[in-house]
């Protein structure tokens, strides 16, 4: 028996080497499909964040415009209140002025009403001693009155009894 066995080494070499292409190129072809499916998702991923950078920047340039338009509405209801201020302060130095004038007014009509009271209580004083003077001449005149008919009754007398 013959033990030899005929090893055709090329032709397992051949065997090797065309296995390991086919390895080789399948494994080529796994790379280039993952890399492939990889690339794909990368630009998927890409434009994606494109349209949000977009979406943010639209969103970004309402929310300035927005907030501009705030600043303006803030800028002129801070002017309407500092005119409220103005005037509510002028309103206030205005009635301070009044009142104090009024209080003057009043003041000095108390004084006028106190001087014109006493002035009154001097004129009744006076009208009432004038009164009491009228009346103690009315007395007077009166007891004069009594007197001169007294003598003029007394001299008609004394005239009718000398022509008679």
């Amino acid at each position: 028996m013959d033990n030899r066995r005929d090893l055709d080494i090329d032709c397992i070499i051949k065997n090797v080497d065309s296995w390991y292409k086919e390895i080789a190129l399948k494994s080529k072809e796994e790379v280039d499909a993952l890399h492939h499916t990889r690339f794909q998702e990368l630009q998927d991923q890409r434009d994606r964040f494109r349209e949000a950078l977009e979406r943010n920047k639209c969103e970004v340039a309402e929310l300035t415009r927005l907030t501009q338009v705030l600043q303006g509405e803030t800028d002129h209801v801070k002017k309407q209140l500092a005119c409220l201020q103005a005037a509510i302060d002028d309103a206030e130095q205005r009635g301070h002025c009044a009142l104090t004038d009024a209080r003057g007014k009043h003041t000095e009509l108390q004084s006028a009403l106190r001087n014109a009271e006493d002035e009154l209580a001097g004129m009744l004083r006076d009208y009432q001693a004038l009164l009491n003077v009228k009346l103690a001449l009315d007395i007077e005149i009166t007891t004069y009155k009594t007197l001169l008919e007294g003598e003029e009754s007394r001299w008609v007398d004394n005239a009718v009894k000398l022509d008679g």
